[in-house]
């Protein structure tokens, strides 16, 4: 994939061929990734500045103005490799992600409901024979705490959603991973959905044909009399469209049917 100036593409995962000695940038959503191929080594440098909902998926090869220690983040990775040949494999966040809705959900009692959250995706750069070089958000979200105190609780990724009920009114970028969640209240007084946290090491990513980057669903049960829900995540079959290609397995082991016995730790 040389000799163009600039290539809009479809997607960024896969296989891609470097020339030697020229810079190569990707334009990833706000991500901005120069990859540089040299005798035993490769040169990367990366900075994301650009808007989180940029729909941009390019590649330049030519006239591509090199990355300066001043703007960009540069390693450099040596080894006896001669392959001029990465792969770009997409990632989820190595944190939980707590996503708050712009504008507040409240879930009756007896009622439940999907909604569709998306979160960033990271990019892992690997050689062929699986070797990694690096991984790094394609944009990476602020830090934020999440726990009833600050003493109990855990480090996570805060992101805003629009939280969306309708695949309909889903807008696909190919930097962002779509999770449905189900929450269904069991509960006797109306649930008030002002952050949710998404376990996201713990989901398998998917890739479905048009549609972009997907997990499986987060279903969360609020069950009757008290204030615990039960945790499921499930796997692709229920995601919609064609069936769906499995990139990357979950960071972490999967609980399933996992009781939580505190709500706020997962909706406050």
């Amino acid at each position: 994939m040389t000799g163009s100036t600039a290539q809009d593409l479809a997607s960024w995962w896969g296989i891609h061929e470097f020339p030697a000695n020229r810079w190569v940038q990707w334009e990833i959503g706000p991500l901005r990734l120069s990859v540089l191929r040299r005798p035993r080594e490769w040169r990367i440098a990366w900075r994301s500045d650009g808007d989180r909902l940029d729909p941009v998926c390019r590649r330049s090869d030519d006239n591509v103005e090199p990355p300066t220690l001043e703007n960009d983040d540069i390693r450099r990775y040596i080894g006896q490799g001669e392959d001029n040949r990465l792969e770009f494999v997409p990632r989820l966040a190595d944190r939980p992600v707590v996503v708050n809705p712009d504008i507040p959900v409240f879930l009756p009692p007896g009622e439940k409901t999907t909604l569709y959250v998306s979160t960033a995706a990271w990019l892992r750069l690997a050689e062929p024979d699986g070797s990694m070089l690096t991984e790094i958000p394609v944009y990476r979200p602020s830090d934020t705490w999440f726990g009833p105190n600050t003493r109990e609780g855990e480090i996570a990724y805060a992101s805003r959603t629009s939280a969306r009920t309708s695949l309909d009114e889903l807008t696909v970028l190919h930097h962002r991973v779509i999770t449905p969640v189900r929450i269904d209240n069991r509960g006797v007084d109306a649930l008030l959905v002002e952050q949710l946290r998404i376990p996201v090491p713990a989901l398998t990513l998917y890739e479905i044909e048009g549609q972009g980057l997907w997990t499986g669903t987060v279903a969360f049960t609020r069950r009757e009399g008290d204030n615990t829900a039960t945790l499921q995540i499930q796997d692709g079959r229920e995601l919609p469209g064609p069936d769906p290609r499995q990139l990357a397995p979950p960071r972490v082991p999967v609980e399933r049917n996992a009781v939580v016995h505190a709500f706020s730790r997962i909706f406050s």
